[in-house]
């Protein structure tokens, strides 16, 4: 029986990797690999295999469940198969958990450069998170995943990863998907690997990261679904960029490239020679100050709008039921763009709406 659980790290291509594996789920058994399903949301998100293993709390806290445990390798066996494949960036925190409940247990983690990684969460944070602040750069370097992975790996064991860079020069049979499929021996003549799959959970745009912060300060609710599908099929195809400063890039850059290389020389990376070549031939996209017009805000906001009637009525409610209390906002101006922006139709049928509501109250009817 073999144990293989990919843990990421975030910003690691898991989301393209979890959508594969779901997609070949009846493939993968043919070649004795058992993945459990999971759900996905539309972006082709989720998060993976973490409640095949843990519960959540009433406080939404991760707990380890070995009821689950019994019952995940329970299913295993049925399936005839001889390797159990799990996969969830969750997993990245609590390997020492796994590694105790699967003792046998590998653990496959992707390297990202971490000049990278910066930026790719700090949009993650904006489009998932709520981030409302722009990105800020701290003065000493920090690699967070680096850091935590080698703690992680001193503890378990080093024998017990399996550790492949995120780059696209670096990968067996050419793309992140054909490099997975190459950890788990799938023969590739066998089990293609399509070299154009479309890419998951993207970056947004300069534009969309900016008309998703400033309304980051409300409260989105279902908005929030709306907002990011819009803003993914919107930043498709649009210019690659940085928010970090040239001058900081390059001091950065060097920084990273010397903690990569120690962890490297520490630790069996695959290709690592070539990840640190590729690393230190780096070329910083095209620099780009975090501000949006008013006139592309505005631009936005109605393409946005004419996407769906719906979002016209939902933006109307929160912005006279919810938003409006909000003292302290970013660009105020923007919401008198919204208001203007509201076609007069859905303004006359909220306000009808809700002065019929109030009439029947009036008259003891609700």
């Amino acid at each position: 029986m073999t144990i293989l659980i990919h843990i990421g790290p975030p910003k690691s291509g898991t989301s393209a990797i979890q959508k594969w594996l779901l997609s070949h789920v009846e493939m993968l058994r043919k070649f004795g690999i058992y993945y459990p399903e999971h759900p996905i949301d539309p972006n082709g998100v989720s998060s993976g295999n973490v409640l095949s293993i843990f519960t959540r709390s009433n406080e939404g806290k991760l707990e380890y469940s070995e009821t689950k445990k019994e019952k995940l390798l329970l299913d295993f066996h049925k399936s005839g198969c001889s390797t159990l494949l799990l996969s969830s960036e969750f997993f990245f925190l609590h390997p020492e958990i796994l590694a105790d409940a699967f003792p046998s247990a590998k653990f496959i983690a992707y390297l990202r450069y971490p000049v990278e990684v910066i930026e790719s969460s700090y949009n993650q944070g904006v489009k998932r998170h709520g981030e409302v602040k722009k990105l800020g750069v701290p003065v000493k370097p920090k690699s967070f995943q680096l850091k935590t992975l080698e703690r992680k790996i001193k503890k378990i064991g080093k024998e017990r990863f399996i550790l492949r860079p995120y780059n696209d020069a670096c990968y067996t049979n050419g793309t992140l998907l054909g490099d997975f499929s190459d950890i788990l021996k799938l023969p590739v003549s066998e089990f293609p690997i399509d070299s154009h799959h479309v890419r998951v959970n993207t970056s947004y745009s300069i534009d969309a990261l900016e008309f998703k912060r400033w309304f980051n300060q409300f409260p989105l609710g279902e908005l929030q679904g709306a907002l990011d599908r819009f803003l993914q099929s919107y930043s498709a195809g649009k210019e690659a960029y940085s928010l970090i400063p040239v001058k900081v890039f390059e001091l950065y850059k060097e920084e990273y490239l010397n903690t990569l290389k120690d962890f490297c020389q520490k630790y069996d990376v695959y290709n690592s020679d070539l990840f640190i070549e590729k690393c230190n031939h780096l070329e910083q996209k095209k620099f780009r100050k975090q501000q949006l017009s008013d006139n592309d805000f505005k631009s936005l906001l109605n393409d946005f709008l004419q996407s769906a009637d719906s979002f016209q009525i939902l933006i109307y409610y929160k912005m006279v039921n919810e938003w409006s209390s909000n003292g302290q906002l970013k660009a105020p101006e923007r919401i008198k763009i919204l208001k203007r922006s509201i076609p007069i139709k859905i303004k006359l049928k909220q306000w009808l709406k809700k002065n019929i509501t109030n009439g029947k109250r009036t008259l003891g009817l609700n």
